[in-house]
């Protein structure tokens, strides 16, 4: 968690979710090697500083299996603000603003 919590910073539009907990005595060479494995899905083919890659859970799961390792998975992840402009987006103009407004009127962080 406390890697996710470091990826998750202004750079990336929204705040990264956990779907696996895989347990490694070797975190840095586990993700070289799923670097390695999933190369071909990555996001940035030009920068391969940019660490970002379309690849579905069932596939990260299978390779985990066929390695002998085990892993928790969630396919259920929070996602408070990728869910929320989801909706957004299907809102009318009129909606929006009302929601908006809502949001301005709400106290931040549980203070008035």
């Amino acid at each position: 968690m406390d890697r996710i919590d470091e990826l998750s910073d202004a750079s990336v539009p929204f705040d990264f979710d956990g779907h696996a907990m895989i347990p490694c005595d070797d975190a840095p060479a586990l993700e070289t090697f799923l670097h390695s494995a999933f190369g071909e899905l990555r996001m940035n083919k030009v920068n391969a500083r940019k660490e970002f890659f379309r690849v579905p859970l069932d596939r990260v799961r299978t390779l985990l299996t066929a390695r002998g390792m085990e892993a928790a998975f969630t396919m259920l992840a929070d996602a408070h603000e990728y869910r929320e402009t989801q909706a957004l987006k299907k809102m009318s103009s009129e909606e929006r603003g009302k929601y908006q407004l809502q949001r301005e009127m709400k106290p931040q962080n549980g203070s008035e």
